[in-house]
């Protein structure tokens, strides 16, 4: 379902900043702007590659021998690899099932890979136009501009797939976005109301990667953790 609701922002962020500024189609700023390689794109089938277990750990400030490393199950699409560190918390989420909410384990963890591998000649803006229009809080125009054309995509099926698209298109209004400055090219710290975990996405040169964290009830923890660990990466290509 996460993966679902993903694939509908990532269209919703697109489809909201199709009307970008005129100049971002020029062919020679395109190219001057996004001409740089980022030495972090040999790591995006590999994502456990970029840190260790016992880096990981230092960072989060716990005993490494508490952590587990989750390796992703092999996709050919980079987007959807990521390298989990996971221990354990005292703490429980509420989960919402068929026999009504229940309480569970909430695990702290550290997840860090979902490359996006920027091509040039199919992204006609220079990629940090681009990383603030994928990356923008949407807003209530966007979204009802968006269900409008989900539903015409959707015109052949049933209501209840036309109900759960809407539902989907209103769901974006949940996530936030806030510009991170001094990481990378550009970076972008995403909550939403929906959880207690935080995505840092970051762009370095043609390759935006995240680090996603949850590791207490206080966002603001997670962002610190999760600015650390993107430099740590990003340190690789020093």
């Amino acid at each position: 379902m996460r993966l679902l609701i993903y694939t509908i922002i990532v269209l919703l962020s697109l489809f909201s900043c199709s009307g970008n500024s005129q100049t971002s189609t020029a062919d020679a700023s395109v190219k001057s702007s996004s001409k740089t390689k980022s030495c972090l794109s040999k790591y995006a089938m590999d994502p456990c590659a970029l840190l260790t277990k016992e880096k990981a750990a230092s960072i989060a400030n716990i005993d490494p021998e508490l952590v587990t490393v989750k390796e992703p199950v092999k996709m050919k699409n980079p987007l959807y690899l990521t390298c989990t560190f996971r221990w354990d918390s005292d703490r429980t989420t509420t989960v919402k099932t068929a026999l009504g909410a229940m309480e569970v384990a909430q695990d702290n963890q550290i997840q860090i890979g979902s490359f996006k591998l920027l091509d040039s000649e199919k992204i006609k803006q220079p990629f940090p136009e681009y990383f603030d229009g994928y990356y923008k809080n949407v807003t209530a125009e966007d979204a009802e501009k968006f269900d409008k054309k989900l539903q015409e995509e959707l015109a052949e099926e049933s209501e209840t797939a036309k109900k759960i698209g809407t539902s989907i298109s209103k769901m974006s209004l949940n996530f936030n976005y806030k510009s991170v400055s001094g990481i990378g090219d550009r970076a972008s710290w995403e909550t939403s109301t929906m959880g207690t975990d935080g995505h840092l996405h970051v762009l370095h040169g043609d390759v935006i990667f995240s680090v996603i964290v949850n590791i207490s009830d206080d966002v603001n923890d997670s962002f610190d953790v999760a600015k650390k660990v993107a430099n740590e990466i990003l340190a690789l290509c020093n």
